[in-house]
């Protein structure tokens, strides 16, 4: 990815007193889910990809009640300002469409954007780039999709678990069920990490909202952006004075 400048910007938001919107452009599934499909009508995957979630009114409700599956997820690719990147859905059930240039999206930072959640989604993300590094293939793909949901929609107190809560999520494809198992194995190691090495930000825009990620900024980056920034803040004062 990359993404470390726009993260370290993100960190300082406060000191922009305002930001033009982001260029957004997803180009596809980073692997594609839709091998195999068997109902094209909800885009059904018995291949790759058919989640299951159950949840109360709580939780927002499926696109399609009488087919509450949520298809065709996933980590996703495209370009962020021009520059290469991957992203997570935020929402369980808002489409984004593949292919179209977006100009409402804003970056905001972890903290604005998920809160006290913002943490346990940089374990996630760190976890998941360890060796072997995933995603790796469709299913554990989908699986970390999965993961981000828990995360930022389980509203149950208690570890993290796909198995019970307000939000359970499973699998018919064995692939993508393994891969949601072996999440589910490493809940507790996931969060046991002390010191993320990615930062998360959130993209919000009028539909579907972006999770990204970049490695974490070394302090003297930030540090220089900081001074950049204040160096602008500077000029821009001196020019109204003048």
């Amino acid at each position: 990815m990359k993404l470390p400048a726009l993260v370290a910007l993100s960190v300082l938001s406060a000191a922009w007193s305002a930001r033009a919107a982001e260029t957004v452009k997803l180009n596809d599934f980073t692997f594609t889910p839709y091998v195999g499909a068997v109902n094209p009508l909800n885009l059904d995957n018995g291949q790759h990809f058919i989640t299951t979630i159950t949840n109360d009114t709580s939780l927002p409700p499926a696109l399609l009640p009488l087919l509450p599956q949520y298809n065709g997820a996933g980590q996703m690719s495209g370009l962020l300002n021009g520059s290469s990147f991957v992203a997570y859905c935020v929402q369980i059930n808002v489409d984004v469409d593949f292919g179209f240039t977006y100009n409402d999206y804003n970056l905001v930072s972890a903290a604005t954007g998920f809160g006290a959640r913002a943490a346990d989604l940089a374990k996630l993300l760190t976890w998941a780039g360890m060796a072997p590094a995933k995603p790796a293939n469709p299913a554990e793909s989908a699986a970390l999709q999965a993961a981000v949901w828990e995360i930022v929609h389980e509203t149950t107190a208690g570890p993290y678990t796909f198995s019970a809560g307000k939000l359970k999520t499973a699998s018919n494809n064995a692939a993508t069920q393994a891969a949601l198992s072996n999440i589910e194995s490493n809940w507790g190691t996931i969060m046991a990490i002390n010191t993320p090495t990615v930062a998360v930000s959130r993209l919000d825009g009028a539909n579907q909202d972006l999770l990204i990620f970049a490695p974490v900024p070394e302090t003297s980056t930030v540090a220089m952006m900081a001074l950049g920034l204040l160096g602008v803040g500077a000029a821009a004062r001196k020019r109204q004075a003048g």
